[in-house]
């Protein structure tokens, strides 16, 4: 036949013997999603075919034409594996011998043609199966880049370079835990896993980090890429199936490997991809502890790193991170799995798997190490960060005459009218006129909010969704159907209503939790347990006698008139079909006057 395509090819393919083979491809299909295309081919020697799924770095020759119906290709590495007791192929490797032309023969499936063999000419054939199979070696480590939904019965031989903690969860299905590693193998190729339920309990102590193992009895699936920078478009679910034990470490596997993304790339990767940066470290603020909506105290700390795009952005080290790189200035800084944020522009922040390094050894930490050196002091950087920045005491925003905004520039700059509807975020150097809370008002600026734990995409959290008093019969929590409630299971949020101004004018303005924490002093819990006490309010803080309580509403009265640094959303809502401007405190900070007199010093050079 055409090319050194044999009758018989498929069959010999199928019992395991080893390339290479010439074959036509006779059908091409396109599976999957945008981000996770393959191509599923039937592969042909005239008288048998057989389903083949292509490896995704082929997928360029089937964009291309390369591959077409009736081309004849050779293959030159390829696997054999079962699914839904069918044989597939997983073409590995291949090359193109010619152009599409004439189909060869008429084809039947590969089980179909041996069902139609006599007994007789079958026998031999699953002989030599038989032999084939006998005289295979031991089953070798699966390499990373060959894992795929379609391949089965693998093993993989992987470093730990990342190892989480161990996370519970609530969701429909009931309570659950889960622990994720990141895993590379001797190729370099990295892939993201999970284990679940009982391979939590059965590897958690066995498994640390840069250590060697052997793993098999995964579930190989599309890769969710908001938990990971793997460039991998596949990951690992471990769970009862799942074998792992020590493999011996020659060193030939490396501990870490980052995935570089230029800063100036950033603008246009979507918020809420986990990338790793490099970049020098130009302005670095203080360790400061914040307390988060769930109530524990975590460490937080802002730098500001540039690289040689002539790009800065603002880059957030939490937990263990934040302390971790101490007199960070003028050092490199490389980081693996960071998160891109919108706010304020673009920002970068640690997520829990992130792996952060201070002057890691390599050429390309050199040449960074060497422009910086040469440019620092006369570098014209354009920030991505425009809300925010800096540490504790200045940078960013609050120095940059450019990028600090009146109340007035809400409307003049028509700031609300983003094009993605998410508003813009800015920050501005404002009086708290007046906190709009009186004895006039039935309730208090607060909401009762449900504590149940739920699974999100940054992990487990609280509900945080309000809840609604039914009587006697307590508390209900419609987003996680749960009624019955005692008011002791759940937690006041406050929802602070203000007016602000500046030399430009007022304006109307919402602090939620944290910020109006911030601002008070006080934590919703606390004041409004205070506020039942005292008004004899039912425990949602309705019909309560507000005049009992004088001192409860003159405490907000003592927090007035203060000048703060303000960062706000502007965002465009509609109410009773007429739309509005919403703006809303993401951010409180005191006027410090070192960064006022770097921001006065920037307008007198601006006008020099």
């Amino acid at each position: 036949m055409a090319l050194g395509v044999v009758p018989g090819t498929i069959q010999r393919m199928l019992s395991g013997a080893s390339a290479p083979f010439n074959v036509q491809v006779t059908d091409i299909k396109k599976i999957g999603t945008d981000a996770n295309i393959r191509y599923r081919v039937h592969l042909s020697d005239g008288t048998t075919s057989v389903q083949c799924m292509l490896l995704a770095a082929l997928n360029s020759l089937v964009a291309s034409g390369q591959i077409a119906e009736n081309c004849i290709i050779e293959v030159k590495n390829y696997k054999v594996s079962e699914l839904k007791g069918r044989q597939i192929v997983i073409l590995l490797a291949c090359s193109v011998l010619s152009a599409p032309g004439t189909k060869l023969g008429n084809p039947q499936p590969a089980g179909a043609a041996s069902s139609s063999s006599s007994g007789a000419a079958a026998a031999p054939r699953k002989e030599a199966a038989a032999a084939v199979a006998a005289r295979a070696p031991v089953v070798r480590a699966t390499p990373v880049v060959e894992l795929s939904p379609y391949a089965n019965r693998w093993t993989i031989k992987v470093r730990v370079t990342k190892k989480a903690d161990v996370r519970h969860f609530t969701n429909a299905r009931g309570e659950g835990k889960l622990f994720s590693v990141e895993l590379i193998d001797e190729s370099s190729s990295e892939i993201r896993a999970t284990f679940f339920g009982s391979a939590v309990d059965k590897f958690y102590e066995l498994i640390h980090e840069q250590g060697v193992y052997y793993m098999s009895g995964g579930v190989v699936k599309p890769a969710n890429r908001k938990y990971t920078s793997i460039d991998n478009s596949w990951e690992i679910t471990f769970g009862d199936r799942t074998e792992v034990s020590v493999a011996a470490d020659a060193g030939a596997i490396q501990r870490v490997k980052f995935n570089f993304t230029k800063l100036h790339q950033l603008p246009d990767l979507p918020a809420g991809r986990v990338v790793d940066v490099l970049g020098m470290v130009k302005e670095e603020g203080d360790v400061v502890e914040i307390t988060t909506k769930r109530g524990d105290k975590l460490a937080k700390r802002d730098l500001t790193i540039v690289d040689e795009s002539n790009t800065s952005v603002q880059l957030t080290l939490w937990g263990d991170h934040a302390r971790s790189v101490p007199g960070a200035k003028d050092h490199a800084i490389a980081v693996k799995g960071v998160k891109i944020g919108d706010f304020g522009g673009v920002s970068l922040s640690t997520t829990m798997s992130a792996t952060v390094q201070l002057d890691p050894s390599s050429d390309i930490v050199t040449r960074l190490q060497g422009w910086w050196a040469s440019n620092k002091d006369s570098l014209a950087v354009t920030s991505l960060t425009t809300g925010g920045g800096g540490g504790a005491g200045g940078g960013g925003a609050l120095t940059d005459p450019t990028k600090r905004k009146t109340l007035a520039a809400v409307e003049g700059e028509g700031m609300a009218h983003a094009e993605d509807g998410k508003g813009s975020v800015f920050v501005c150097k404002a009086q708290l006129a007046r906190i709009l809370v009186s004895s006039q008002k039935a309730t208090p600026p607060a909401y009762m909010a449900c504590t149940n734990t739920v699974e999100s995409a940054r992990g487990p959290r609280s509900c945080n969704k309000k809840m609604t008093l039914n009587g006697a019969d307590g508390f209900t929590c419609e987003s996680c159907s749960i009624s019955g409630l005692p008011a002791s299971t759940g937690r006041w949020r406050w929802i602070l209503p203000m007016r602000v101004l500046d030399h430009s004018g007022a304006k109307m303005v919402t602090a939620f939790d944290e910020e109006a924490e911030a601002l008070l002093g006080e934590s919703a819990n606390d004041s409004i347990g205070r506020f039942i006490s005292l008004t004899g309010a039912n425990p949602d803080g309705t019909e309560g006698s507000t005049e009992m309580a004088p001192e409860w509403y003159e405490g907000f009265r003592r927090r007035e008139r203060v000048t703060k640094y303000f960062t706000l959303r502007a965002k465009l809502d509609t109410y009773n079909d007429e739309a509005r401007v919403r703006l809303t405190v993401s951010r409180v900070r005191d006027v410090d006057p070192l960064t006022e007199a770097k921001r006065l010093l920037g307008v007198i050079k601006a006008f020099a």
